[in-house]
């Protein structure tokens, strides 16, 4: 375990099975998030836990936002509404013009 102030990152084994774990657990209401980059950009792409919105983003190039999932299950991929606030179970939007959504 390495810890900073109230965050910490875990590599453990889970205590009941044959797992092995990584945890990144942040102090209250801080976000959480693994980023990959290179020696010329450090973060280029990477997963982010949103505490405020209840949402895992999935980064893509240069760090955009690319694809979420919410609370509530509901998947967006794309840009605009789709990884703002996906209203169906899987909402794909590629600019405003172009929308596919299943509802379920």
């Amino acid at each position: 375990t390495i810890t900073h102030n109230s965050n910490s990152v875990t590599i453990a084994e889970h205590a009941s099975s044959d797992v092995l774990e990584m945890k990144l657990v942040g102090a209250a209401d801080h976000d959480t998030a693994i980023y990959f980059g290179d020696a010329n950009d450090g973060v280029e792409a990477g997963f982010w836990w949103d505490t405020s919105e209840a949402t895992l983003k999935f980064q893509g190039h240069n760090n955009s936002t690319r694809m979420v999932i919410d609370e509530n299950g509901r998947i967006g991929i794309g840009d605009g509404v789709a990884i703002q606030n996906p209203n169906s179970i899987l909402h794909v939007e590629k600019n405003a013009s172009t929308t596919w959504s299943v509802n379920g």
